[in-house]
């Protein structure tokens, strides 16, 4: 995906010791080529001194000039032949070759079969008999859940692993409003697991006995009961684990900084160092 901006992080382009050694002119030369090769979606470049500065916006001497200080200093890896200079930039080449490796393995993943669920009769007659229950009754077939609960077996399933009641209920409302797929629009395959996932973030969230109001977590926990500053702990590790997650799945170093793939993934992780800074500011003002 081509962004139309970089991140730039300035203390990374300043402690470069390599870099450090090269003249000024070097480094804008430099700088200009890195922002050709990243709207090329590139990570090296070739072509004669004259075709060079017409990239970088110098003269051809200039242009020859930088070629040999980032060869000197080895700040750029830079081979000659026939005239023509082929100029790499080892950094975009790694975070090019780390974003190729996982867009690799999630096509592997996605090619794999699913495995297919195995046949409850016992489930298939309950479905037949309610079938004038509530929202259609138990167990129904469809084209997007392959074993599709009723409401009421979803409240049972929610009390079961202690859930909260409003939770499972709203879970189950958004499922039926979208057909019973994932956000990746597959068919839910078995819905226990997907209720056992929202417990978990329930639980991470501080297990709030109602939907979240105007902030980003609770104040208090069941019963109206105040969160403790462990209870805060909590919900901070999660919520770090979290934004490690989406920043290892969407986010690839370039040669200035790092670079989201997903501009919303990137924007979830804003929020979340977001109200990471606000619990950690809420945990110190507790202790």
């Amino acid at each position: 995906m081509k962004l139309p901006y970089i991140q730039f992080y300035t203390g990374d382009w300043k402690k470069d010791p390599r870099l450090s050694l090269c003249s000024p002119a070097t480094r804008a030369i430099w700088l200009d080529l890195i922002c050709s090769l990243h709207d090329d979606q590139v990570c090296q470049i070739t072509g004669t001194a004259e075709q060079l500065a017409r990239s970088c916006r110098c003269t051809p001497v200039e242009m020859v000039n930088a070629i040999n200080e980032l060869q000197v200093t080895q700040a750029a890896d830079i081979t000659q032949r026939d005239g023509l200079y082929t100029i790499t930039c080892r950094r975009m080449k790694k975070a090019f070759e780390l974003s190729r490796k996982r867009s690799d393995a999630a096509k592997q993943r996605q090619s794999k079969p699913q495995a297919k669920p195995k046949q409850n009769p016992e489930a298939d007659n309950e479905s037949d008999n309610d079938s004038g229950s509530d929202s259609g009754g138990g167990v129904q077939r469809g084209a997007g859940c392959v074993d599709r609960p009723s409401r009421s077996q979803v409240e049972a399933y929610a009390a079961a692993i202690g859930l909260g009641p409003w939770k499972a209920l709203d879970w189950w409302d958004e499922m039926e409003s979208v057909g019973w797929l994932d956000y990746r629009s597959r068919a839910v395959v078995a819905w226990q697991p997907m209720l056992n996932r929202v417990k978990a973030k329930w639980e991470a969230d501080g297990r709030p006995a109602g939907p979240p109001q105007s902030r980003c977590y609770q104040t208090a926990g069941p019963n109206g009961r105040p969160l403790s500053v462990l209870d805060l702990q909590t919900v901070l590790k999660n919520k770090e684990t979290l934004a490690v997650s989406l920043k290892n799945k969407h986010c690839v170093e370039g040669p200035l900084g790092n670079a989201w793939g997903d501009p919303k993934a990137y924007e979830q992780f804003r929020s979340l160092r977001k109200e990471i800074k606000e619990l950690t500011q809420r945990i110190s003002a507790m202790a």
